[in-house]
């Protein structure tokens, strides 16, 4: 073909190239038994120390990635959470029964961890997304106007910017530069990315993921001393077991370390000032 006569003439070029084995990519991490929002805080912590004002100083071409390893870490205390609603809530298993999953989580995790590939092919780089799944998977969802509500719509402003960074080297596409309300220029527009927006969003991304593990506490509180006893079995003899689930999914160990809880209780003094609350003592 006349295409192959013409001469490599206006760039250079590499040689083929294939990657080496792909297992020193890659880790082997156990399943957590730690609950979703204390696996979120450690690796959060890690993450804040890390962005250090030198480092933004020093690294602010590669910055990005630290901006992105915040959110993707709060795409996962979602992943995380609602997986493990599921395994422990009734109302959440019957919600969550009609979903579908892929056949390649189904090959990859198999058995017992199968549940873990729930939510593989979600994204929960918006409020939106987040949101619809926990309605469709939990039937729990976010009140029109409350405190959680604003939250996600400020979450969405982040992830706004996370798509810039990701898909086009942080320049802000203009579906995402209307969303964010930007002033319109004759230039190109992009995510600037130093000390001062990384530590406001660190914070963004806590008040989110706390404010929601909050929430979504406070509803199984009322499933449980509620539907789950006049429609799921739950008694005064079981009713103990399926509070310790609960609170092993949610509680902090890491804030009740830190003593940040503003109403820092005890497990059975918990469970006994809800079954006042609900009149079941």
């Amino acid at each position: 073909m006349s295409k192959n006569r013409i001469p490599n003439c206006i760039n250079e070029i590499q040689p083929n190239y294939s990657l080496p084995d792909l297992e020193g990519f890659i880790d082997y991490i156990p399943f957590s038994s730690i609950s979703p929002i204390d696996e979120f805080k450690e690796a959060f912590t890690k993450l804040i120390q890390l962005g250090s004002s030198d480092y933004f100083q020093n690294f602010r071409d590669i910055s990005s990635g630290l901006i992105l390893s915040l959110i993707s870490l709060t795409e996962n205390y979602f992943r995380n959470i609602l997986t493990r609603t599921i395994l422990i809530c009734p109302v959440s298993q019957i919600a969550s029964s009609n979903q579908n999953i892929n056949i390649g989580s189904v090959l990859w995790h198999g058995g017992n961890n199968i549940i873990h590939g729930v939510f593989e092919n979600i994204s929960f780089a918006s409020g939106k997304e987040v949101k619809n799944a926990s309605l469709k998977y939990l039937e729990f969802q976010i009140p029109k106007n409350s405190l959680l509500e604003s939250i996600f719509n400020e979450y969405d402003k982040i992830c706004n910017l996370r798509h810039a960074i990701v898909h086009s080297d942080g320049f802000l596409a203009g579906k995402n530069a209307t969303a964010l309300a930007i002033s319109k220029v004759d230039t190109k527009v992009r995510v600037k990315l130093e000390f001062a927006a990384f530590q406001e969003i660190g914070v963004l991304c806590l008040t989110l993921v706390t404010n929601y593990n909050d929430e979504l506490f406070k509803e199984l509180c009322e499933r449980w001393s509620l539907v789950w006893r006049r429609e799921y079995g739950i008694t005064v003899t079981n009713e103990e077991e399926k509070f310790v689930e609960m609170w092993s999914t949610f509680v902090s160990s890491v804030d009740q370390l830190n003593g940040v809880i503003s109403n820092e209780m005890s497990m059975v003094d918990c469970m006994q000032q809800i079954k006042s609350i609900y009149q079941l003592i």
